[in-house]
C-alpha cells in the first residue's frame, strides 16, 4: 500500500506532522513575526457625561501627546494611533502588551461643539473633552 507523504509512522496524527512540516518551513529561512504585529487593536476606552461635556478617555499608556490622530465627524470619533516597543529583546517569555497600530471609534450620545473639543494626555490616559451641543433658538418672523 503506498502512503500518502503528509502521513507519518502508524497511529501519528496527520494534523501534528502537517504543524511540524509548516515548523520547520518557518525555521528554514523565513523571519518569526508576531501575528499581533499587523493587527488593529482597540485599548480600553471609558466614555461618560459631566455636566458640560461628554468625555472619552482612553488607557494607552507608553506614548507621547503627538503620537494620536483624533477625527470627530458628526457624532462619531475615531481616535488612531501606533505605539511601538522601543527596547529590543531576545525573546518573548510572555506577551500581553499590544503594540502595533490601534483604532477606536466612539458615537457619541449627543451632539457636541465641534469647535470647543480639547484633548490631553497625561499619566498612560488620554482625555477627549467635548462640550455638549447648547440647544439653538431658532427665531420666528413674521411674512
Amino acid at each position: 500500500m503506498k502512503q500518502d507523504r503528509r502521513e507519518g509512522p502508524p497511529g501519528s496524527d496527520p494534523l501534528r506532522l502537517e504543524m511540524l512540516a509548516l515548523l520547520r518551513d518557518q525555521a528554514a529561512g523565513h523571519q518569526w513575526a508576531s501575528p499581533r504585529q499587523h493587527k488593529v487593536w482597540r485599548p480600553p476606552a471609558d466614555v461618560y457625561e459631566t455636566e458640560d461635556n461628554i468625555v472619552v478617555k482612553i488607557e494607552i499608556a507608553g506614548m507621547q501627546a503627538g503620537d494620536f490622530e483624533i477625527a470627530l465627524n458628526g457624532r462619531r470619533l475615531t481616535i488612531r494611533g501606533a505605539r511601538h516597543d522601543p527596547s529590543a529583546k531576545l525573546g518573548y517569555q510572555q506577551m500581553e502588551i499590544q503594540y502595533g497600530s490601534f483604532e477606536t471609534d466612539v458615537h457619541l450620545p449627543k451632539p457636541v461643539e465641534e469647535d470647543g473639543v480639547e484633548a490631553s494626555y497625561k499619566g498612560g490616559f488620554l482625555v477627549v473633552r467635548l462640550p455638549k451641543a447648547k440647544p439653538r433658538q431658532v427665531p420666528v418672523t413674521n411674512i
